[in-house]
């Protein structure tokens, strides 16, 4: 009676456990398989770090290594360029010494030696000649402006033709060689033209070759003319006026002076003959 008692209570013992193990079984496998999946990724993880720390180390030895190669590349490179450079400048002073030795190098050095020195005796020769002639120029100007009358010029513009009474110039119009006694004013058409000089209105006509012209006297035998005009009806003969004052503007080209286009004709008389007005308008020079 007591053994049935012990296998029934032995039976119910085993029973439970079987509910138990069965019960709880999955959970157990489950966590078994966790346990191994996080020491297997420790295991990798652990792996790949050496690796990486091999990787790494084989990388900065290579680099090291590159940068020894391209250290000595580089002092055996210039090591060479330095050796080459001597070598130039070797050969360069060798022939340099021939050159000089040279009996042909010696004689073009010395023709040119006296070139050069022929050369700079022309100048100053040429220098000499060309201040004769400047202070010729000067006498001349002060010879025919020997009281120094400064005029104010009657008309500010490019002078387009020299004075030229002593020598010959092209006339576009007459289309030959003349002389010229006065300059030509590059103008605007009714630009003013002013006196040059205090004086008294001496003459006032139109003239065949120059136009209207306007001829004021200054005293001491010196007289200016205003050629190629626009107006004779703003002054009078026997008026009055100064320096500055208008007197009347430019006109069309007109007689022999008709290609050159509007500008005024201005000239300057001394004692019945006429000079350079450069020599009394200084801003003309």
């Amino acid at each position: 009676m007591d053994n049935d008692r012990r296998k029934l209570r032995d039976n119910k013992t085993i029973q439970k456990i079987k509910r138990t193990i069965q019960k709880d079984g999955f959970y157990m496998v489950l966590f078994i398989c966790i346990c191994f999946v996080a020491a297997s990724a420790a295991w990798v993880s652990q792996n790949n770090l050496e690796i990486g720390k091999s990787i790494e180390n084989t990388k900065e030895e290579k680099t090291e290594e590159i940068d020894l190669n391209l250290q000595e590349s580089k002092e055996g490179q210039q090591e060479n360029l330095k050796g080459t450079e001597e070598n130039i400048k070797k050969n360069e002073i060798q022939k340099k010494n021939e050159i000089q030795n040279n009996p042909k190098t010696q004689e073009k050095n010395n023709v040119a030696k006296n070139t050069q020195q022929n050369g700079i005796s022309n100048q100053q020769t040429k220098n000499n000649s060309t201040d004769h002639k400047d202070s010729s120029v000067e006498a001349s100007n002060l010879e025919n402006n020997n009281n120094n009358v400064v005029m104010n010029t009657p008309l500010m513009g490019k002078v387009i033709k020299n004075y030229a009474i002593d020598k010959l110039i092209y006339s576009k119009t007459l289309e030959q060689w003349t002389t010229h006694k006065g300059i030509d004013i590059e103008g605007k058409v009714d630009t003013p033209v002013k006196a040059s000089l205090d004086g008294v209105i001496k003459e006032v006509k139109k003239d065949d070759g120059l136009g209207i012209v306007i001829t004021i006297d200054h005293g001491n035998g010196l007289m200016t003319k205003y050629g190629n005009l626009s107006t004779d009806e703003m002054v009078k003969v026997g008026q009055s006026v100064k320096k500055g004052d208008v007197i009347s503007g430019i006109g069309e080209g007109s007689g022999f002076e008709v290609a050159e286009g509007p500008h005024l004709h201005f000239e300057v008389i001394k004692n019945g003959k006429n000079v350079d007005p450069k020599s009394y308008v200084p801003v003309l020079k």
